[in-house]
């Protein structure tokens, strides 16, 4: 092995890696704590050659966040999520959102993701003219639909 893990806890995993042996839920759980990203890292790539060889595909995406106003605060889901009085709270204009949009058409941004809060009074109906306009405009990018990252 060329490779020296920093965190030697990574060793029996590697082993395993190696042989093809199918990683239990502590094994998850050590990469998970572990502060070697560099390891875990090098031990990913071992097993993405193993099943793709040198091939190797990226995609390039925006986010999309139409309103950090949210009415699940209380989810714990996100950091961003605010009420509509804080100062910190904003809500684009589907207009906003196909102009920031616009600045990636035609560049090398494959996909959009829409993310956000749920606003408590956003209707249906503008998220249904969020994706038509944008589907409109940007057919060539794949749009993610209100995910949650």
């Amino acid at each position: 092995m060329l490779f020296e893990f920093e965190d030697s806890t990574l060793q029996p995993i590697y082993e395993k890696v190696m042989s093809g042996t199918r990683l239990s839920y502590e094994d998850g759980v050590a990469l998970w704590k572990t502060p070697d990203l560099l390891g875990v890292g090098y031990m990913a790539n071992i097993v993405r050659e193993s099943l793709n060889g040198d091939k190797t595909y990226f995609i390039h995406n925006r986010h999309i966040n139409p309103t950090n106003v949210c009415v699940l605060l209380s989810c714990q889901f996100c950091a961003f999520g605010v009420k509509a009085d804080n100062p910190t709270a904003y809500e684009k204009s589907l207009n906003e959102i196909f102009s920031d949009a616009e600045k990636y058409n035609g560049g090398d941004v494959s996909e959009f993701h829409i993310v956000g809060g749920l606003h408590p009074d956003y209707p249906f109906e503008y998220y249904l003219d969020l994706l038509r306009g944008l589907k409109e405009r940007f057919f060539r990018q794949f749009i993610y639909r209100l995910i949650q990252l």
